[in-house]
């Protein structure tokens, strides 16, 4: 089957302990990526494949999706105006646009009473964070459920753009 733009803007590659697999997943809503890790270890800023969470009834494309991973185990977040912060610290996005709107708050928290991530668990926001759904929909996502990291894109903003991460 040929692939289609809108197939081929689902197409992400992430590399197990055995080798390199492909999976159709959502994109991070502005690119679509193909990524070549299996280290295990994650950090903020890290763009990932995982299994689509049990509490995702959002309308769109099923199966493995891909995010970036914004708060760690053991962090606290909140949110406020278009910012995100992470122990009480502004998170730098450069890799967001100068105006990006934030879309919906991070439920429940706030300075005051900021939301701690589980033990295990990460939570993990699309960059067009006014249109994706994400861990302010269904949580922070089980540390167990992600599949790899995304390390090249080769598709951004309708384009072909390679770039690594």
């Amino acid at each position: 089957m040929p692939l289609s733009a809108e197939r081929l803007s689902r197409i992400c590659a992430y590399q197990e302990p055995v080798g390199v697999r492909w999976v159709l997943g959502s994109g991070l809503d502005r690119e679509v990526s193909v990524g070549l890790s299996g280290d295990g270890q994650r950090v903020e800023g890290d763009v990932v494949v995982f299994s689509q969470p049990p509490l995702d009834h959002c309308a769109g494309p099923q199966g493995d999706l891909v995010k970036r991973v914004i708060a760690l185990p053991g962090q606290t977040i909140y949110s406020s105006g278009n910012s995100i912060y992470v122990d009480g610290r502004r998170l730098a996005e450069p890799y967001l646009p100068d105006y990006d709107p934030l879309g919906p708050p991070i439920p429940g928290a706030s300075r005051q009473h900021p939301y701690r991530i589980p033990p295990g668990e990460f939570y993990v926001l699309g960059d067009n964070r006014a249109d994706s759904c994400d861990s302010r929909y269904w949580g922070p996502i089980e540390g167990s459920s992600i599949i790899g990291k995304v390390v090249l894109t080769f598709w951004h903003d309708g384009h072909p753009d390679f770039r690594g991460f």
